[in-house]
């Protein structure tokens, strides 16, 4: 299905959307475009989001958008995404288990929040200074 950049807003302005889906849906919705490569739907989400993709290479070495629950590495720790903040930054958790409560077999271990300048430098292509 082909979206035009306003469709999503518009879903939330005149249909209702957030009644529908809930406010905190669209993101979802915006991880189902990404694995389903839907690029205008992900494109129409960004729109509604004010938010530029956040960028990842993927274990084929193919670009890849960030979404809510994408697992990621930084600081050397294994991290799961939890939450972006508009166009500035995204929290990402890393979990340890919490043996003995089953209705809370995780705990976060530790809290990072990540912004854009952070994330560009951690995954830019490294260059290389020649001479001696």
């Amino acid at each position: 299905m082909r979206f035009d950049p306003g469709d999503v807003e518009a879903i939330y302005s005149k249909y209702g959307g957030g009644y529908w889906v809930g406010e905190g849906g669209s993101e979802h919705f915006y991880r189902s475009a990404i694995s389903s490569g839907n690029v205008s739907a992900c494109e129409a989400f960004e729109v509604y989001f004010r938010r530029k993709p956040w960028w990842t290479t993927d274990h084929d070495g193919k670009r890849k958008r960030l979404s809510l629950g994408d697992t990621i590495k930084w600081s050397g720790v294994e991290c799961t995404i939890t939450s972006f903040k508009g166009d500035e930054s995204f929290t990402a958790c890393a979990y340890k288990d919490n043996k003995g409560d089953r209705y809370a077999p995780r705990k976060i271990e530790r809290r990072f929040t990540v912004t854009r300048e952070a994330w560009k430098d951690a995954t830019s292509p490294k260059k290389t200074s020649k001479g001696a």
